[in-house]
């Protein structure tokens, strides 16, 4: 006989410091597991998984989230809503009336389009191992694979059963994966509902370390139907971004200035603008190569590529923002982009020329692609501090 356990989670705790409800329906996990069924975590790894309270009431679960790095906590953006991170706190622990810790909130991110958010708390947290979002395509052939298996669910909540409390997971299997949610289905028997909103549906990696697929975003009523959870891999890039912290909480993209894609050379050390728009670098002498412009697909890299007075002539424009000739027998670059100038090529050479059109000589010149600060000048700090960045491995552009 099937046992009629539910566990209620509500969407918000009505509390004095709290805004306005994001729903009044209470609803749950029902016949859930106190421990793991399908998905394999150390007790450190179970203490990722944590819940979201007004800071009137700690103890008091409305939405739950998992840390997936020492110091970010996903979670769904309509956990969030209005509230702010001063209001808020996340727990962690099996039990909310006996947490294992109790942390601060600096900042929320919330996903542009999905329903997402990060939460940032105040100090990284120490003694729970985080667990990895997915960062594999679910519409590859690993995700393909993992329709029609079980995966875990995981949530907190109130419970009708005063001896059931705290944290609980549910094993369901993955029926469906759409362009934006993982989707579990109960089968009429077991589920997740709104009251674990934010909570993991977790899978085993291909590496065999579990990670978190998605997010508790809602689905039917009964709590033994459907659910949809959001994909955590389709928003691969904006989570590093938040990582990375070149996003600010109001979305705002802070971190590359005025590097891009195509990138600059200082002293044989190349540094550009991901596609995340995470500045990275990279030292060519460390790899036998040298700094220079190595095309319109990858801009400034290390490349072997030489190139001779002969073959610059007079002048030649380099994507319409740097300007190569022969100075005094050696390969040499004007870069006219960052004099606020562009490059145009004429029939017999090339300039940096102004808005009027006018031929000038930008101060800042670059031997063999590679920069050398005019004067002998240090290069600006935030160059400097850049080469300590990990390098992602530069990517061609499409089109």
């Amino acid at each position: 006989m099937r046992a009629a356990l539910l566990i209620a989670i509500a969407l918000l705790t009505a509390c004095a410091d709290a805004p306005a409800p994001l729903a009044t329906t209470r609803q749950a996990i029902v016949n859930g597991t106190r421990s793991p069924g399908v998905v394999p975590m150390t007790p450190e790894q179970q203490l990722s998984i944590g819940w979201l309270y007004g800071q009137s009431a700690p103890a008091s679960p409305f939405c739950t989230g998992t840390l997936f790095s020492p110091r970010h906590v996903v979670t769904a953006s309509h956990c969030t809503g209005e509230r702010s991170p001063a209001s808020t706190g996340f727990g962690l622990g099996a039990d909310p009336q006996n947490p294992v810790a109790l942390l601060a909130i600096s900042a929320f991110y919330t996903h542009p389009d999905l329903d997402l958010a990060v939460l940032e708390l105040a100090a990284d947290v120490e003694g729970a191992v985080p667990i990895a979002g997915n960062g594999e395509s679910l519409d590859s052939d690993f995700g393909r694979g993992l329709v029609g298996t079980p995966v875990e669910a995981a949530g907190y909540g109130e419970t009708l059963d005063p001896e059931r409390a705290g944290l609980w997971f549910v094993q369901l299997p993955l029926v469906d994966v759409t362009a934006e949610y993982v989707v579990v289905d109960g089968q009429g028997e077991r589920g997740i509902c709104r009251g674990d909103s934010g909570g993991p549906v977790l899978a085993v990696s291909r590496l065999g370390a579990p990670i978190i697929l998605g997010v508790e975003h809602g689905g039917d009523a009964s709590c033994v139907g459907r659910d949809n959870l959001t994909r955590l891999d389709v928003a691969g890039t904006w989570l590093r971004q938040v990582i990375s912290g070149v996003i600010r909480p109001d979305g705002a993209p802070v971190g590359c200035g005025d590097l891009d894609f195509n990138g600059r050379c200082v002293d044989d050390t190349v540094f550009w603008c991901n596609e995340d728009m995470v500045p990275v670098s990279r030292s060519c002498p460390a790899e036998g190569l040298r700094c220079a412009w190595a095309g319109t697909a990858l801009g400034f890299y290390c490349t072997t590529v030489e190139q001779t007075c002969e073959e610059v002539a007079n002048g030649v424009c380099l994507d319409d923002r740097v300007r190569r000739f022969c100075l005094d027998g050696v390969v040499t670059d004007d870069d006219c982009f960052r004099a606020g100038l562009r490059c145009v090529a004429g029939e017999t050479t090339a300039d940096c020329v102004d808005e009027a059109g006018a031929p000038v000589r930008p101060k800042t010149k670059f031997n063999s692609g590679c920069c050398r600060v005019a004067g002998g000048e240090s290069p600006p700090v935030w160059l400097v501090a850049l080469v300590g960045l990990v390098g992602w491995r530069r990517r061609r552009r499409i089109g």
